[in-house]
């Protein structure tokens, strides 16, 4: 049995550690010679709190502002996580790039923002850190070795950025409005009694459209496709894996300790956009031939799934819903980390061009099949566990036809990951692929990735059991 760990560290000051890092590497990042430095801190940023999670105490701070649960701490888990890994894939991608240090930078800025965000418990600070979290996004995306590429990919993310963030701040102000509070639990207390009223229900809708873009759920899903196909496949890595997750947190939050008393309201929302986003997303997958936009279009569908869950308004869907974050964001982090290799350094970008690759660049082949024979939910490996979870709460509250819904997605998703597989170990080659070095932050990487997918998936029960502790109580 494992000795019980006591909690010595307060909220406050696990900020600061965080905080602290951040200034630090902005003032690293102006002497561009200092890449190594920049590198070891950077990742020393993520490592830190990381290990000193565990040893956080819960509690409220900032004059009842920010708050550390077991919510955020789960939260954290997965971005300093996916940060952390993403952060040695970038040592790989970008080995010979000058600016690393900016990018590294960018980074933890937006780690930063994604702390604050999971951290929230009133609407302004949810603001700032939802602002914080995708500012530093754009230098990220613009900047890959398809230039016109990464600036297309750039510009219609920041689009779709600016009509989130109006969308958000629009319901944010029509709850101020009607409720006289931007503290999460006095809206609460106010949504009780007001839960018909139009205006409560129209800001709620413009919260929802606000978080399905950042979620890319259809129809808000276009610009995720070209972001695939535009940026470097390790930035959107950290997209989909870091600025996801904390969306998720956020989302699971205010559905718990703000929207609960329209739940019935929000049910026929979120159930419509994920069964759309699972079925549509999983077809368009079906069609794409470009290995960067088919597994976007798989993180949509992925996207349906954990909103399924959410939908539900259950603590069996919300922990479902948390451990297919967790699962699903290493998953795709291991996807993209190889696909970086293949486009980056082999320039593949194609099905056909992967033929043979099993043969010809093992590595990267490797870590690819793990990542979507996880993302399959192929047993043992983590993301089964999740979509089998995900799939007994729907089945657990009685929704029967979105059971049906979940099942019949899996079962299409069969046909492009099982696609996918055949073109890299079965098919003969139809170009020759010249062999190359890989950079060793490659390989630490991906089989770091390998490992905690098999571990997660061997040890299912440890990883659902913290994300049903991280559920607040709902009332």
């Amino acid at each position: 049995m494992l000795p019980e760990i006591q909690p010595f560290i307060q909220p406050f000051y696990f900020l600061v550690i965080i905080t602290s890092f951040v200034v630090i590497l902005s003032l690293i990042s102006a002497w561009r010679r200092a890449i190594k430095l920049s590198i070891a801190l950077a990742i020393l940023s993520q490592i830190l709190p990381l290990i000193l999670l565990p040893v956080v105490s819960i509690g409220i701070f900032g004059d009842g502002f920010l708050i550390l649960d077991n919510l955020a701490k789960y939260g954290a888990l997965i971005i300093l996580l996916s940060a952390f890994l993403v952060l040695i894939l970038f040592v790989g991608y970008f080995s010979k790039f000058e600016w690393l240090p900016y990018l590294n930078n960018a980074v933890v800025l937006s780690v930063f923002g994604a702390m604050i965000l999971i951290m929230a418990s009133d609407f302004i600070v949810f603001y700032i850190g939802w602002v914080a979290m995708s500012l530093p996004l754009y230098a990220m995306i613009s900047i890959s070795k398809e230039k016109l590429r990464s600036l297309e990919a750039a510009v219609k993310f920041f689009v779709m950025d600016a009509m989130d963030s109006i969308l958000l701040v629009f319901g944010i102000a029509l709850l101020f409005g009607m409720t006289q509070s931007t503290v999460f639990s006095e809206i609460k207390i106010s949504l009780t009694t007001q839960n018909t009223n139009p205006y409560i229900l129209l800001a709620t809708v413009f919260i929802v459209a606000a978080f399905s873009i950042k979620f890319a759920l259809i129809p808000f899903h276009m610009y995720l496709p070209d972001l695939a196909d535009g940026a470097a496949p390790v930035v959107t890595a950290f997209i989909i894996s870091a600025e996801k997750a904390a969306t998720y947190i956020g989302l699971i939050r205010l559905a718990t300790l703000v929207l609960y008393p329209l739940r019935d309201f929000l049910f026929i929302i979120l159930s419509g956009l994920a069964v759309i986003s699972i079925i549509i997303g999983n077809i368009m997958a079906l069609n794409q031939r470009n290995l960067l936009r088919l597994f976007a279009y798989s993180s949509i569908a992925h996207s349906g799934y954990i909103i399924a869950g959410v939908s539900l308004f259950t603590v069996y869907g919300f922990a479902a819903a948390l451990f297919h974050v967790l699962t699903v964001s290493l998953s795709d982090i291991l996807v993209f980390g190889s696909l970086a290799i293949f486009s980056g350094t082999f320039n593949i970008r194609t099905l056909d061009e992967i033929n043979g690759a099993g043969r010809l660049i093992p590595s990267a082949s490797a870590g690819l099949t793990f990542g979507l024979l996880s993302l399959l939910g192929f047993p043992p490996l983590a993301a089964f566990w999740s979509k089998l979870l995900i799939l007994f709460a729907v089945w657990d509250a009685g929704v029967l036809w979105l059971a049906v819904i979940v099942i019949i997605g899996i079962a299409i998703s069969v046909g492009y990951y099982a696609r996918v597989f055949k073109h890299i170990w079965i098919d003969a080659p139809i170009k020759e692929i010249k062999a190359k070095p890989i950079h060793d932050a490659y390989y630490i990487a991906i089989l770091s990735l390998i490992l905690l997918i098999i571990g997660i998936g061997l040890m299912p029960y440890l990883f659902f059991g913290l994300a049903s502790l991280a559920v607040p109580i709902l009332s």
